[in-house]
């Protein structure tokens, strides 16, 4: 099996990070991890692209999601 070439995680220490991101996020929005994980990994794939600084994405990641889902409860209020 080959290795991705790009992971999303660098090391554990990473992954555990954005794991705690998105049980806050979790909590939050009371969504479960299975609703909150693959929208989180998608726009920390998108911004990792782009970062020139790491340290901050799970930050940014989380804000972003809140006002998507901020948005979306907007539009149905």
């Amino acid at each position: 099996m080959e290795a991705n070439a790009n992971p999303l995680y660098a090391n554990e220490a990473e992954k555990r990070l954005h794991a705690n991101a998105i049980n806050q996020l979790c909590q939050e929005l009371s969504k479960s991890a299975e609703n909150i994980r693959p929208i989180y990994e998608q726009v920390l794939s998108e911004l990792k692209r782009e970062a020139k600084i790491k340290d901050y994405l799970s930050i940014l990641v989380a804000r972003t999601i809140r006002e998507s889902a901020k948005g979306n409860a907007d539009t149905r209020a």
